[in-house]
């Protein structure tokens, strides 16, 4: 049952300090209000903030709705029409919760019910819509590939890039919106070149990586920047430790060292091709066959026709990030392209 309590009492002053008018201050009329308390399973946690609405809650009973006595809101003074809103306020419920549902998403450090937070989400459905990126740790070094759309058929061979090199022994690959990705590009290029004047020595790809992940960590946290709209991977080799290594940030800033990866549209089917034709375990050179097929399979047709952008960073390289010459690029892409002809034609006589 309903308990309903008259707040009318709360507008009123206690003689000890005087009302409002006798310290000379102007009063606004508030007015009487019935807040209707219900238990906690009458109504299912309908929470908000609003300047017409009075929110509270006790271990067993929650003030669930304030209800002003103006025109505006349409509320009578009888206890009767106050029940009577309780039950539209049910009604509502879905309405409020949506709204606040939109509140959680205007603030960019708030969690939702699933412990997630909206704009970082927004910022990686931007990188599932992108191109697919692949990126291999092989035996003797890593290579990547990317899935790059031309918007237009004017556009000029090379350009509207989405493999950089950041230093000599780091490269970098982006998914998702190509200018937030250059803008990390800027940021990792510029952590290289301190380290190296601070440290005399190259910066190792773990910690350009980590410091990357810090770097988009920190435009979720606050209301005045957004998320990047991009996911990077990096690959590097550790002077020190001798070795190649192939790194991913996410647009959360979560940073994961990888054997194969992928992300962009193909990103779940390209993670089955990798696993299936075991790329790790082979060379630069094998696998770049395969990088290829896996970005021809999984290109839509019907959408805009896209530019394969492949580069490596091994022994046959000096241990360099670089783009793979052309001609070897067009030659594994025509072999790419053959393969799936060849798969389909023997799929039909089946």
């Amino acid at each position: 049952m309903s308990e309903l309590v008259d707040t009318s009492s709360v507008s009123e002053r206690s003689p000890e300090r005087g009302s409002r008018a006798d310290r000379g201050v102007a009063r606004k009329p508030l007015g009487t209000a019935l807040v209707a308390k219900q238990s906690l399973h009458a109504i299912d946690g309908v929470v908000g903030q609003s300047p017409r609405h009075l929110w509270s809650g006790t271990s067993d009973t929650r003030v669930v709705a304030c209800y002003p006595l103006d025109e505006e809101c349409g509320v009578n003074s009888s206890s009767s029409d106050v029940v009577d809103n309780i039950g539209a306020l049910k009604e509502r419920k879905h309405d409020i919760m949506y709204n606040l549902k939109i509140g959680e998403d205007i603030f960019r450090s708030s969690f939702d019910t699933a412990r997630r937070k909206g704009k970082v989400e927004y910022a990686k459905k931007a990188v599932e819509n992108s191109g697919t990126t692949i990126g291999i740790k092989c035996t003797d070094g890593v290579i990547m590939g990317v899935e790059k759309t031309l918007l237009s058929k004017m556009l000029v061979p090379g350009t509207h890039r989405r493999v950089y090199a950041i230093d000599r022994h780091v490269g970098l690959s982006m998914g998702g919106l190509v200018a937030d990705g250059r803008q990390l590009v800027n940021r990792a290029r510029e952590e290289a070149l301190n380290y190296k004047k601070n440290y005399g020595c190259c910066i190792p790809p773990h910690l350009l990586a980590d410091r990357m992940g810090q770097f988009v960590h920190y435009y979720t946290l606050y209301g005045s920047i957004r998320p990047f709209g991009t996911a990077i991977m990096l690959a590097g080799y550790d002077q020190d430790m001798k070795k190649t290594s192939l790194y991913m940030v996410e647009p959360s800033g979560v940073t994961y060292s990888y054997r194969g990866c992928a992300l962009g549209k193909g990103q779940q089917s390209a993670k089955t091709e990798i696993e299936k034709y075991k790329l790790f375990d082979m060379t630069c050179r094998e696998a770049m066959k395969y990088v290829a097929k896996i970005i021809n399979t999984l290109h839509d047709e019907v959408r805009h026709p896209f530019e394969l952008e492949l580069s490596w960073i091994c022994e046959e390289t000096n241990w360099q990030h670089c783009l793979v010459p052309d001609n070897l690029r067009d030659e594994v892409n025509e072999w790419a392209i053959q393969s799936i002809k060849e798969e389909e034609m023997d799929d039909d006589d089946e």
